[in-house]
């Protein structure tokens, strides 16, 4: 475009440890990298999964996550600054559709999931985040860790819960 953004519906950015900004595309555009001068925009003919992508997260050791809508066959694909992986065929997800990536600070990547879990990724498997009582927890739009390593997650339904590494606690009902 002659704006220099692939298309128009860019629902997260995120910047990498090289000071880049990534962009998400929800109309087609697959991923944009900004680099202070130029714009490079990736899509599924560069690796990427999906050409509709709703989450990114770059985390400390380099790679840009990217969460697809799900249209293809999407899901999350790591990009290593070479090649993009994906992995929706490592199973554990009930949806291809990714609507937040976080990396918290001992490197566990959390993934909430639009029609399902919010889970746990360790680079082979998803594992969902259940409650005591067996509760698990869908639609999850953001994820977030205190200064107290507490995880707060929640999405537009109202939901809001934190956790601290043993208990969550629900915030949703709360006024």
């Amino acid at each position: 475009q002659t704006d220099g953004l692939h298309h128009n519906v860019v629902l997260e950015l995120t910047q990498d440890t090289k000071g880049n900004i990534w962009f998400t595309s929800l109309t087609r555009g697959g991923v944009s990298r900004y680099d202070g001068t130029s714009m490079k925009h990736f899509t599924v003919e560069d690796g990427l999964s999906d050409y509709t992508t709703r989450s990114i997260h770059a985390d400390r050791s380099g790679n840009v996550w990217i969460g697809s809508n799900g249209n293809q066959k999407g899901s999350l694909d790591r990009f290593d600054g070479t090649t993009f992986t994906n992995f929706h065929s490592t199973g554990g997800t009930s949806s291809k559709s990714i609507s937040a990536i976080f990396e918290d600070s001992t490197g566990k990547l959390w993934v909430g999931i639009v029609n399902g879990d919010l889970c746990t990724f360790d680079g082979k498997r998803f594992a969902p985040i259940i409650d005591q009582d067996g509760t698990t927890f869908q639609a999850i739009d953001f994820i977030i860790e205190d200064h107290d390593s507490n995880i707060w997650f929640g999405g537009n339904h109202g939901q809001l819960y934190r956790y601290d590494g043993k208990d969550i606690t629900d915030f949703s009902q709360m006024g």
